[in-house]
């Protein structure tokens, strides 16, 4: 849900306040250098745990990125800065959308359609992406955006649960 929301939340204020395109990113801080790092280490991290057939320990590494994003997000706040400083905020919002972009390889082996759906809404093209960290040059233009997973109603959830109890028990 986390990756999700996270991915839903950047694009759509890039859609509505960059005219749906990559922002213009300006100088960056130490905060953003280190989510940027993080990326490229986490390919690395999880290359070598998809190696091992540590996938427990992949998919974990994957959620810490997202969960940094997250917070990076958080802190920076590009909603508050961009009423004060557009270019600011317009940086903020072009890191984010290279975590996006390294996430999209990064679920890949675990979430192939969120990872296409992802690719498909940064308008990343082609299937056979190198195991490296895509960058998106400012200007580029966005897809439509959604949801990467749909939320499930409790009724659809219990609706499943029987069935599958009554598949088990035939």
């Amino acid at each position: 849900n986390n990756y999700s929301n996270l991915a839903y939340r950047v694009l759509s204020f890039v859609q509505k306040r960059f005219d749906n395109k990559v922002p213009y990113c300006n100088e960056l801080t130490a905060t953003d250098n280190e989510l940027l790092l993080k990326c490229v280490t986490t390919l690395t991290k999880v290359g070598a745990f998809i190696e091992a057939t540590e996938f427990r320990h992949a998919i974990e590494a994957v959620m810490t990125l997202v969960q940094d994003a997250n917070r990076y997000m958080q802190h920076e706040e590009p909603w508050t800065v961009f009423k004060k400083d557009t270019e600011r905020a317009g940086t903020v919002l072009n890191v984010l959308i290279q975590v996006l972009a390294s996430l999209s390889v990064l679920t890949e082996p675990f979430m192939p359609f969120q990872a296409k759906r992802l690719r498909d809404m940064l308008q990343i093209q082609g299937d056979n992406l190198l195991w490296q960290m895509p960058v998106l040059e400012p200007g580029h233009e966005l897809g439509p955006i959604s949801m990467l997973f749909l939320r499930l109603e409790p009724s659809v959830v219990s609706d499943e649960e029987q069935r599958l109890h009554a598949q088990v028990t035939e």
